[in-house]
C-alpha cells in the first residue's frame, strides 16, 4: 500500500507498483529456492507429502492425480468458502489500494499531500494491527479449530463490511479515513482466522 501510494504521489505511471511488485515476489520466489531442503524441516520431519498420500485401486497402489486431490478439496465446504471470502479480501483490498486515493482526490477534494500522508499512515497500520489482533483473539479463542472461530471470522467480516458501505455517504474526508482504517483493520483480522481454517479444514 505505502509502495503504491508513494508512486503515485511522486507521479510515476500506475503500472510501476504492478512491476516493482511482481519483482519483488520473483526475488523471493528464488531465495525460497535456493533455501537447502535441510532447512525445510518442518516439525522435526522432512518427508515427502506424495509418499503419505496413495490411492489403492485393486491390488495395486498409486499416486493420487490432480483432479483427484481437487475433488477432495472441493467436498470442504469450510475450506471452498474460506478460500472465496480469502480471495475477495484481497480483491477489495487491491481495489482500495488503486482507487481510493483518487476517490478522495476527485471526490472529496483533498488537497493531494494529505491524501498520500493519510493513506500511508492508514494502509501501513491498520492491516498490520488488524492481523496482530486477528491472531490473539484467535489465540485466547482456542486456535482455528475451534468451532467459534467461524463466528469470529463473520464478526470481523461484517463490521468490516459495514465500514467499507459507508464511505461512499461521508463528504468529510476525516470520517472516510476513519472509516478506511477500520475496513482494512478488520479485514487484516479475518486473515489468521481465514488461514487457519484453510488449514485445518484439509486433513491431508
Amino acid at each position: 500500500y505505502g509502495m503504491t501510494s508513494t508512486i503515485i504521489g511522486v507521479g510515476w505511471p500506475w503500472e510501476w507498483a504492478f512491476l516493482i511488485q511482481i519483482g519483488l515476489v520473483l526475488v523471493c520466489i528464488l531465495v525460497v529456492i535456493a533455501i537447502p531442503k535441510h532447512r525445510l524441516n518442518i516439525r522435526g520431519v522432512i518427508f515427502n507429502p506424495a509418499d503419505r498420500m496413495r490411492v489403492v485401486e485393486g491390488s495395486h497402489e498409486k499416486r493420487p492425480g490432480y483432479f483427484f486431490l481437487l475433488k477432495q478439496l472441493f467436498k470442504s465446504k469450510i475450506y471452498v468458502l474460506a478460500s472465496l471470502s480469502f480471495s475477495v479480501l484481497l480483491f477489495v483490498s487491491t481495489g482500495i489500494q488503486f482507487w481510493l486515493t483518487d476517490y478522495f482526490i476527485n471526490v472529496l477534494h483533498v488537497n493531494q499531500t494529505t491524501v498520500n500522508i493519510g493513506y500511508v499512515t492508514i494502509s501501513t497500520t491498520a492491516p498490520t494491527t488488524g492481523t496482530a489482533f486477528g491472531g490473539y483473539i484467535m489465540h485466547k479463542i482456542g486456535g482455528y479449530e475451534n468451532p467459534r472461530c467461524i463466528y469470529f471470522v463473520n464478526a470481523l467480516c461484517i463490521i468490516g463490511i459495514s465500514c467499507a458501505c459507508i464511505i461512499p455517504f461521508v463528504d468529510k474526508f476525516a470520517y472516510a479515513a476513519v472509516l478506511l482504517w477500520g475496513t482494512l483493520f478488520f479485514g487484516g483480522s479475518m486473515v489468521p482466522g481465514l488461514s487457519g481454517l484453510i488449514l485445518s479444514s484439509v486433513r491431508q
